[in-house]
């Protein structure tokens, strides 16, 4: 994610040719950064959730919960503010205002934690169907998306809640269909007994790897009758880039299980980056893009930079980033 967003910024206009195999890579790499990250997040958020057997309403991990919810979409509106102060939101034009309203990751990762805990609500009311309810959402929030798209939402709904809607309002990660990573997530959340044993993850393993199968082969098997039969698309642009991703992202997580089976213990600053994953994501996107109370790289160096350099500063800025982890980790350590 940090390496992306640093080559997004830096990288100049004539390297970005799919003439060019890295550019090519790039862009496959940077288009699964994403749905991976919020497949996980829904995973571990929901075993999270039921690693207790108390109702919902009891569970330390709701509150919890909310409380993470509010702050991300309060961080993820803050870094958008359409002023530098409070007086100035009265001057602001409305291209400023389209801006603030536009949902990126964090929003999104905000609105999809309270989904989760309204669809565990959901399934306690129905006997406990977790499995069901997560995966009948997810399959809501990819299938209904080429609908959603053809429909102008700004026209009917305020612009705040349009956005959450639609691409078409200027959001990055509209609900649909992103959301149906996270709810495909929390599916496979259930998956993982309390214990976390072993056993349990090698079975969501090869449930992993058996789905992804399936969907690239499904995908991959779609391009060539695309090819044979001159179609633009065997389904819509929108179901075939789900596929694609949702399969490629269930390879990359199954992998990180079945090594995670093996390893007896987690090197601290591993667990120091883990924890300080938000802090680590606000502050690269300060850095690069600004926000209302400081300049970006992006306002002195914009898309600037040969291959080289930028990938010397992508890899600068990921070891800066892991440098503040690893410092606030000994700071919180030494405190204890």
């Amino acid at each position: 994610m940090v390496l992306s967003h640093t080559i997004d910024v830096l990288l100049a206009d004539p390297y970005r040719s799919y003439d060019y195999t890295g550019f090519k890579v790039w862009q496959f790499v940077r288009g699964l950064t994403a749905p991976t990250f919020l497949l996980t997040t829904g995973m571990v958020f929901v075993h999270l959730l039921r690693s207790t057997t108390a109702p919902l309403r009891h569970n330390p991990r709701l509150v919890k919960g909310i409380r993470r919810s509010l702050l991300l979409l309060a961080i993820g509106y803050l870094l958008h503010f359409p002023a530098s102060s409070i007086s100035g939101i009265f001057t602001v034009p409305p291209e400023s205002w389209r801006t603030f309203w536009a949902v990126d990751v964090l929003q999104l990762i905000g609105i999809g934690l309270l989904l989760l805990l309204f669809g565990a609500w959901m399934s306690e009311k129905s006997g406990g169907k977790d499995y069901a309810v997560f995966g009948a959402g997810s399959l809501v929030f990819f299938v209904c998306t080429p609908a959603i798209e053809r429909v102008n939402w700004n026209a009917l709904l305020p612009a705040p809640i349009a956005a959450y809607c639609y691409t078409g309002s200027g959001s990055l990660f509209p609900l649909f269909p992103w959301i149906g990573y996270l709810m495909y997530g929390g599916m496979l959340g259930t998956d993982i007994a309390p214990g976390n044993h072993a056993t349990d993850q090698l079975n969501l393993y090869r449930k992993m790897i058996f789905v992804a199968i399936l969907l690239l082969t499904f995908y991959y098997g779609g391009l060539q009758l695309k090819v044979m039969l001159d179609m633009d698309y065997f389904l819509s642009w929108n179901l075939e880039l789900v596929i694609q991703r949702l399969g490629t992202a269930l390879l990359l997580a199954a992998l990180i299980i079945r090594v995670s089976i093996k390893v007896r213990s987690v090197p601290p600053l591993l667990l120091s980056i883990g924890r300080r994953s938000l802090l680590i994501y606000v502050t690269h996107l300060v850095i690069l893009y600004g926000s209302p109370w400081n300049y970006g790289i992006n306002r002195f160096c914009d898309k600037c930079l040969s291959v080289w350099p930028t990938l010397s500063a992508a890899l600068s800025m990921g070891m800066i980033m892991i440098g503040l982890a690893a410092a606030l980790g000994k700071m919180t350590d030494g405190n204890r």
